[in-house]
């Protein structure tokens, strides 16, 4: 009997060791219970994602984003329990929204079942969980086999006791493949935008360039027509003073009257139509209008001043020219100026 004792017992521990074998071999297989949020589509889904592949799995997270926006889920085929905490944060222009917004969050739960459920999030930029693209930055801690069967097939070889992990994840409910594909015609649309809202900002400027050179040519014009009539015979002052003076309301008056009703309408239509950065165009409808009513007021007062002339000598007239093309000469400047910061303006 003692010689047949070893042998029994080296055949008890084969049978034992093949029977825990059996038994282990039979549990290789990967489950998860459905957690209440989530959608029977989403859980189909997430269980073609997995299945059994080692008991010493190591921790990689699948991400999965329930309808109403309001979990996410991680999924993992390794069999472990462990505390986790994830920050997120969107990716610039890769989320599902037509405006450029920013969401950062932060979240913690609790990994068992290979599922771990995040439901409560602490938001840092933004207010809401925006489906798309985000970068995650996820700590696991104090991890530990789940259960008995993880720790007899890893013959009880404690798994590491924290894991960290940064990685891209898509939070769609619908799945990454839907996700890129829907991204692809948003960004499609937003680059027709775009192309259309920079053809509207190019024209934009291009009318605005050419309302202070079309109000530089009027007051050049304008300079001119009083030169000419200071300029001719000061016998005929009285006799010419009128028919110039008819001459200016017919040629110059409507059009400066016409050009600040026609900038005022413009500018309406500008403001409806809610073009980017409407702030900076906004500044040059007081400028159309002052620039086209102080050509109007100087024009005016040169007016009343050879009105008040009575048969002048060619001394007091050219002391009124010289004052005409100093006044004339500050309304060029400013209108120069204004045209050069009209291009400063449309580089920017």
């Amino acid at each position: 009997w003692c010689k047949r004792t070893p042998v029994l017992a080296a055949l008890l521990l084969f049978i034992s060791a093949l029977g825990g074998r059996q038994f282990l071999k039979s549990r290789e297989t990967f489950s998860i219970h459905r957690p209440p949020r989530m959608s029977p589509e989403l859980y189909q889904r997430l269980i073609s994602d997995f299945q059994f592949e080692s008991w010493d799995k190591d921790i990689f997270f699948k991400e999965y984003l329930s309808t109403d926006l309001s979990h996410i889920w991680l999924v993992t085929e390794s069999f472990q329990k462990c505390d986790v905490e994830a920050s997120f944060r969107s990716i610039p222009g890769k989320l599902l929204s037509m405006v450029d917004d920013k969401v950062s969050m932060r979240s913690k739960g609790k990994l068992i079942g290979h599922l771990v459920e995040f439901s409560t999030f602490d938001f840092i930029a933004g207010n809401k969980i925006i489906p798309g693209l985000y970068e995650m930055d996820v700590k696991a801690s104090g991890c530990e086999w789940d259960g008995l069967v993880p720790k007899i097939g890893n013959l009880n070889t404690p798994p590491d006791e924290s894991y960290v992990g940064r990685t891209k994840v898509v939070l769609f409910p619908k799945g990454a493949r839907d996700f890129y594909r829907i991204l692809e015609k948003l960004s499609k649309k937003k680059q027709a935008i775009a192309l259309k809202t920079e053809g509207a900002e190019e024209l934009f400027w291009q009318d605005i360039q050419q309302k202070f050179q079309t109000l530089l040519a009027i007051t050049l014009q304008i300079e001119q027509h009083f030169l000419d009539f200071i300029e001719k015979d000061d016998r005929k002052f009285s006799k010419n003073l009128k028919p110039m003076i008819d001459a200016y309301t017919r040629k110059f008056g409507s059009v400066l009257t016409n050009f600040v009703i026609s900038n005022e309408k413009y500018f309406k239509e500008l403001h409806e139509a809610d073009y980017r950065n409407f702030g900076i165009k906004k500044n040059y409808e007081p400028k159309v209008r002052l620039s086209s009513k102080n050509i109007g007021l100087e024009s005016m007062k040169i007016i009343e001043n050879l009105q008040t002339l009575k048969n002048p000598k060619r001394a007091k007239l050219n002391e009124v020219e010289a004052n005409t093309k100093s006044v004339f000469k500050k309304l060029k400047e400013n209108l120069n100026q204004t045209i050069i910061q009209v291009s400063e303006d449309r580089s920017r």
